[in-house]
């Protein structure tokens, strides 16, 4: 994988139980429930899901609340109406699983921790969900209760959601032409890029009893299809019956063209086209220019404990499939420094990396673009 040197360096800073000047309810019940007041918390997500009554995650947060101050029948309300509205969420699961546990319904509980086990393998909600299963299954149908020895872990509170990632385009083909009985046809269309220029290359040919003059329309398409750039050029001389003519023709690149279209012009009017991706690795240097990974620290669930969100933008619509970034994040707290550096994949969505300090530290991250791998562009028509 080729390597950049794109550097963004981040200072987005929540603190944990401190809600952020102009926070929503969501935001200040999530800041209240990691400071561990719950109750304040319950009472300010009630008011986030009055406000967004379809808001599956700030029910998710106000079940969490709910069921840690020991408000069963509400909390099991919250937490089913959080799974209405998004059914694959895991927290909200989870949670669902812990409230039936408490309440003896040892049943549903073993449901939502199966499911839970199967659908978030190797996270901290499956590792809780399995150590409920283990304690359920030693209890023979005692209801388990948090806290104190040989309980099982708790997992972590839901997450607060990154921000959300600026969708890339997806790459679309652009029409197809009406199809012409011209004997005139190209048979081949490449291009590569010099300098700043993208070049195309091709042939052309006849197929037809008589010599003919040929001109040709080269057209360069972005990401959705759209038309960027066209350029008329001519085949140099007569193509003979049966013989093939090449042309040539250099189109700009900003913004960058990742489809090329070649259409005979003459002497016929408009006739055969071919089609060709270009293969968006030429755009390297473009995309390291470009492409930008982005990331904030916000925190999950105890003071040394933070979320770093991860999350791709590009303004040109490069069809990435992920990057590769190198994070570099930094925490300072009573008279310690501390790092930690890993590399991760950030597809186009975003991702989410857990970071844990020793001790309370006011975070920082910095992120180093390392490689961009591209998602491959649709090569023929429907």
């Amino acid at each position: 994988m080729a390597r950049c040197c794109t550097v963004l360096l981040v200072g987005l800073l929540l603190v944990p139980g401190l809600p952020a000047q102009g926070a929503t309810p969501l935001e200040e019940g999530i800041a209240l429930y990691q400071a561990g007041r719950y109750a304040d918390a319950a009472a300010v997500l009630s008011r986030a899901v009055q406000q967004h009554p379809h808001d599956a995650q700030a029910w998710t947060w106000l079940g969490a609340a709910r069921l840690q101050l020991g408000l069963l029948g509400p909390a099991i309300q919250a937490l089913r109406r959080a799974l209405a509205l998004a059914p694959r969420s895991v927290p909200a699961r989870f949670y669902l699983g812990v409230a039936y546990a408490r309440q003896g319904d040892e049943a549903g509980a073993r449901v939502a921790f199966e499911r839970v086990r199967r659908e978030a393998p190797g996270t901290g909600y499956a590792e809780a969900a399995a150590a409920w299963l283990r304690r359920l299954s030693g209890t023979s149908g005692a209801s388990p209760t948090s806290g104190g020895p040989g309980a099982p872990p708790a997992a972590p509170p839901p997450d607060r959601a990154c921000p959300p990632a600026t969708p890339l385009p997806t790459p679309r083909l652009p029409p197809s032409p009406a199809p012409s009985p011209a004997p005139l046809e190209v048979v081949s269309l490449e291009a590569r890029l010099e300098g700043e220029a993208l070049v195309v290359d091709g042939e052309v040919e006849n197929t037809g009893d008589e010599a003919a003059e040929v001109r040709l329309e080269v057209i360069g398409f972005g990401v959705d299809g759209r038309v960027l750039v066209r350029a008329t050029v001519a085949v140099q001389g007569p193509v003979e019956p049966d013989d093939v003519g090449s042309f040539r023709a250099r189109l700009a690149t900003t913004p960058p063209v990742f489809w090329v279209q070649a259409q005979v012009l003459a002497p016929s009017g408009a006739g055969h086209s071919a089609l060709a991706p270009v293969d968006p690795q030429l755009y390297l240097g473009l995309a390291r220019r470009r492409v930008q990974v982005a990331g904030s620290m916000v925190p999950a669930g105890r003071a040394a404990a933070h979320l770093l969100c991860l999350r791709i933008s590009d303004a040109a619509g490069f069809p990435i499939a992920s990057v590769r970034a190198r994070v570099l994040a930094t925490g300072t707290g009573d008279r310690v420094r501390l790092q930690q550096m890993r590399v991760v994949e950030v597809p186009p969505a975003g991702t989410a990396v857990r970071v844990t300090w020793a001790q309370p530290v006011a975070p920082s991250v910095r992120v180093l673009v390392e490689g961009v791998r591209f998602a491959p562009l649709p090569s023929t028509r429907p």
